[in-house]
Formats: structure tokens, sequence, C-alpha cells
């Protein structure tokens, strides 16, 4: 988290300028963000807070620096490997510091810390139920969606969460197939390969010691090799599921010889061997807890929750109850949270459901509300893109 807050610094400029903070000064103790065992700050002089226009105005400015800063930084990461690879985290960055400095320099966190062994076992217990209500409803609304509407086929079954190493997942960017290397990526439980074939005789094999499902380039029954071969160039294009193969072996070769390079994942990241030998595992698990934790739902409700929520609440016309429901009560400036939270998500992409993220936002906002830190809706966050990835995978 942040440390102690000093002087005005070169960043905070720019909100500081706008806003113009009052220069009344009160006396308070000073919350460090925000719901991870933060420390108290000593009593001292504080500067008094904005006033609710210039807080509106302040919300709206950092939500606009960390939406634009995130499409464009998306957009860069399409022609920058590096960026592309690291884009999460980087991001994550920036919603972590944003609130710092567009805060005035001395007034409070507006969310309080959560600490003590009963405040965190209470938010536990409350992430616990949340959670285990929304798996109930969850499951059978996705497992209706991607039958009827989707039109996929229900496979459940542990081979589908057996996935290879880490640089191989996620899909490449729509481009033509470079001739001297073959792509290979993993998605939603199928693996693909896709080459750029040279104008003399090569072949194309996957081979494994147990069955694979073949899945491309026409469903096949389960085989232990799949091959593909030709002597003129063309786009050649395979993908299988591994099933119980812990290791799956790739080669590409021009004239029996083993002289084309395989580019991995989303990143395209060179791969030595030719042949290539994959070790599917659970190790990616670890990976995607670690990254919904930390470098997804941490940053967002740090944001969302923990800053923009609380901050426009000082809006008097924001601060009253829309509804309540439940036990939780649903603010305006939860909603207009919700409703900056998923314009942004449809920023990145353009994806008219990625506004469907507005919905559970206005819960993470109601639990935020009620426990008075953001411990719980970042369990239950997190929780929730956790669930939905995983039960993807069983959908073919």
């Amino acid at each position: 988290m942040p440390g102690q807050r000093g002087g005005r610094t070169h960043t905070r400029s720019l909100f500081c300028a706008i806003t113009r903070p009052s220069s009344t000064f009160i006396t308070s103790k000073l919350h460090m963000p925000t719901a991870f065992g933060t420390l108290l700050q000593p009593t001292e002089p504080r500067n008094a807070d904005r006033a609710p226009k210039q807080i509106l105005l302040e919300c709206l400015l950092a939500w606009l620096l960390v939406s634009v800063a995130t499409v464009m930084l998306d957009f860069a990461g399409q022609s920058i490997p590096l960026l592309r690879q690291n884009l999460v985290a980087v991001v994550a960055v920036i919603f972590l510091l944003t609130p710092r400095f567009a805060l005035p320099p001395d007034v409070a966190d507006p969310t309080p810390p959560t600490q003590g062994i009963r405040a965190w076992r209470t938010a536990g217990v409350t992430a616990l139920v949340i959670c285990s209500l929304t798996t109930a409803l969850y499951l059978p609304g996705r497992h209706l969606w991607e039958t009827n509407l989707a039109e996929r086929d229900f496979q459940p079954g542990w081979s589908t969460l057996f996935r290879p190493p880490g640089p191989c997942l996620g899909q490449p960017p729509s481009q033509d197939t470079p001739s001297n290397s073959v792509q290979l990526w993993e998605s939603h439980g199928t693996t693909f390969v896709k080459w750029q074939t040279p104008n003399e005789p090569w072949q194309l094999r996957i081979e494994a010691s147990q069955p694979l499902r073949r899945v491309l380039p026409t469903p096949q029954d389960d085989a232990s090799l799949i091959t593909d071969q030709g002597r003129t160039s063309r786009l050649a294009q395979l993908a299988f599921q591994p099933l119980h193969n812990e290791t799956v072996t790739i080669s590409a070769t021009v004239d029996r010889q083993p002289v084309a390079s395989f580019a991995c994942g989303a990143s395209g990241t060179p791969v030595e061997g030719n042949p290539l030998t994959l070790h599917f595992s659970l190790a990616w698990l670890l990976m995607l807890v670690a990254t919904h934790w930390l470098l997804v739902a941490l940053p967002e409700e740090f944001f969302y929750r923990g800053y923009l929520q609380p901050r426009l609440e000082r809006w008097p016309s924001l601060a009253s109850t829309l509804l309540h429901v439940a036990g939780l009560k649903v603010t305006f400036a939860n909603v207009t949270a919700s409703a900056l939270f998923a314009l942004a998500h449809f920023m990145v992409g353009g994806d008219p459901f990625r506004l469907a993220v507005f919905f559970p936002s206005l819960l993470f906002g109601a639990l935020r509300d009620r426990t008075g830190t953001i411990a719980t809706p970042l369990m239950f966050h997190a929780f929730c893109n956790i669930m939905a990835h995983l039960s993807g995978l069983q959908y073919a």
C-alpha cells in the first residue's frame, strides 16, 4: 500500500490545480488505504476536503485517466510483445497509484482499513456466503446459456483443466502467420497449431502416448497421432484436446528436416525445440488465481470501491440510497461507479457484452457499503472471475 503522504507532488498538481482544495485546516487521524492491515498516521493539521462539485470533477478525471491509459496500453500491446505480456500488471499499477495522486494531499483516504482477526473473519464469512449463493445461481444459468444459446457441448472432466505452460496461453492477434514459424496457442482446453507452409515438401505432426481428440480441420475419433502434409504452400491448421496426456510432441518439418521454429501464445514467445514437447499440467491454476486476486480484483476494487464509490458519496445527491435488497443497500454512488466500471470494460475491445459487468459491480459496491472495507468485495470479485473462467472450460 502507498506510504505516508508528504507535500504536494508534481503528479498531483493536475488534480489540485483544477479542483482547488480549500485551505481550511482540520485535525484528524489519517488511515492509509485500504483494508489490508494498514497503519494510523499521527494526528496533525490537515487540509479540508474539496467541495462536492470539485470532488465529482476529481473522480471523473481519475476515472478518465485510468480508462484512457488502459485503452491506449491495450492498443499499444498489440504491436509490442513485451507490453502485451505484462499488460495486466502495468494496468494494475495505474489503478493502484491513481487514487493516491487524485486525493488532496492531506485528506483521509475514503476507505478505512480492515484490522483485527474479528474483522477479517467477518469479511471472510460474508464472502463465503455470497460466493455459495452465487455459485448455486450462476452455474445452472451458465449451462443453459452455453447449451441453448451458444450451442456448445457440455464436456465436463479434469482433462479440460490440464493445460500447457503459461507462455502458450492466449490466442495471438489476427494476422498472417510468419512463414518461418509455427504459431501455437491454447484456449478453452483446445490447443491450436497454425503454419504458413513453404513451397517444399512439409509435414506437421502431433503425437502423444494416449489418444488425442482432433478438433481441426474436422473432428475425428480419438487417435494418438495427428498429421498433415503437402508439397505446396498453404495455411495448415490443426487443433486438438490433450485429454489425459501429460506430454504431447509437435514437429514441423520441411524435406524431413526440423527447420521451422515455434512461436507460443498471445505474446508470440519463441520456444526452442523441434520436435517440441508440451507438458500439460494444473500448474497454470496457481497463476490464474494469483492474477485474478492480485492483478485484477485487487486493483479494480481498490480504485472503484475503495476510492471512487466513497468519494462519489460526498456529492449529496449520490449519497442517498436507491433501494434495499436482502439486507444490502444500493446507493446512487454505487450505481454511478458501476456504470463507469462497465463503460471502462466496454472501452477495451468494444464488446457490448462487457457492459454486463454493471450488475455484479452493484453487488461489489453493496458489499463494500455493508462491511465498510474492500476485503469482502475483493474476495467475491476474484472468486467470480475464477469461477467464470473454469466453468467456461467445460464447454466446447
